[in-house]
């Protein structure tokens, strides 16, 4: 995990990735690993470390927009019918 980026490409080269990344804390001393992600476009860089709570919360909350998503997408109707478009 810790060599592998998840990538995502977006609009005008907008980059954001996610790796594994290695930190630390003290008293007492251990090492640690926490969720990076890294927003970048052009020469501008942004990083949004997340720890095991923030990642937890993170989860939680992408779970439920999945869940919210596709309930609505199922239940979306057309608003306008092939009939309507003349389409056979």
């Amino acid at each position: 995990m810790e060599n592998h980026i998840y990538r995502i490409t977006g609009s005008d080269d907008a980059i954001l990735d996610f790796k594994v990344s290695s930190t630390n804390e003290l008293k007492p001393y251990r090492e640690t690993r926490e969720l990076d992600i890294c927003f970048k476009k052009g020469k501008e860089f942004q990083f949004f470390p997340f720890n095991e709570a923030q990642l937890s919360s993170l989860i939680d909350y992408l779970t439920a927009v999945q869940k919210y998503n596709k309930e609505f997408n199922d239940n979306s109707k057309p608003k306008v019918s092939n009939e309507d478009l003349n389409l056979k």
